[in-house]
């Protein structure tokens, strides 16, 4: 009976040691810095790893397949069912960029498919659709910590899945495919993938925008998201993709 109980106190413990390391990588640990502080290790680090990854992989291409390929949703999300990365070692991948002299990796979170590379209790459209058990951006965060990287996350606005997004895309809907939806509604779910995001997975480099050029800067609510990842994460940068740019020139490329 003692040693039952012995084992019983052990796994107990174990238990909130592995608890208390989600905790210590999920809560955000950096004190807000300032403006001139926060851009510094973007403007020292010179190397990043950009990496773009999700169902499309299953079919060997990018992850402008979809739309590139006229591919039905349903017949996508097919894919999607079937997406199951194994393989996939965090470990290795930031070993592997440490050694290359990579300093940050920025990895896709959502792309313009909609999909979320992450267990996100905002979409079903997650990795809670595929057969892998596990979720890659939480492995990745534990794993890039270890190794002194910092790691951001593209987030696409654009959206081809979520039922609230304009407009869809016109090959697949070429009579009604500005009609319906309400941005408004969109962007609100973003806020709440974007919450995800900056609570769940550590100090985040960045949030990097994209699919920005179907709406105006207004009608994005971009003014209101900036301010909302700057409240979860004062430390963030926040490439100006979350506007609606004229010219790159006008609005050129920089984290702030």
């Amino acid at each position: 009976m003692e040693l039952f109980k012995l084992r019983a106190r052990i796994v107990v413990l174990l238990g909130l040691v592995a608890l208390l390391a989600v905790v210590a990588v999920a809560r955000p640990q950096t004190p807000p810095l300032t403006d001139e502080e926060r851009t510094r290790w973007y403007r020292e680090a010179k190397f990043g790893l950009f990496v773009h990854w999700g169902p499309y992989s299953v079919l060997g291409r990018h992850e402008w397949a979809r739309h590139k390929l006229q591919i039905p949703q349903a017949q996508y999300d097919q894919y999607v069912r079937g997406f199951n990365p194994v393989k996939f070692n965090a470990e290795e991948w930031t070993e592997v960029a440490k050694a290359a002299g990579v300093r940050y990796m920025v990895i896709t979170s959502k792309h313009h498919d909609g999909f979320s590379m992450y267990r996100s209790n905002a979409s079903d459209y997650d990795m809670e659709m595929t057969g892998y058990a596990g979720d890659p951006l939480r492995d990745l965060a534990t794993a890039a910590r270890r190794k002194g990287l910092r790691l951001g996350f593209y987030h696409s606005i654009m959206d081809w899945h979520h039922p609230s997004y304009r407009p869809l895309r016109a090959w697949e809907h070429p009579n009604t495919y500005k009609e319906g939806g309400d941005l408004n509604v969109y962007i609100d779910f973003m806020k709440r993938q974007l919450e995800e995001l900056l609570t769940n997975y550590g100090d985040v480099a960045m949030i990097w925008f994209d699919g920005e050029w179907e709406h105006s800067t207004a009608a994005m609510r971009s003014d209101e998201v900036y301010d909302f990842i700057r409240k979860l994460q004062p430390n963030t940068l926040i490439p100006n993709r979350s506007i609606r740019l004229t010219t790159l020139h006008e609005h050129p490329i920089r984290p702030r």
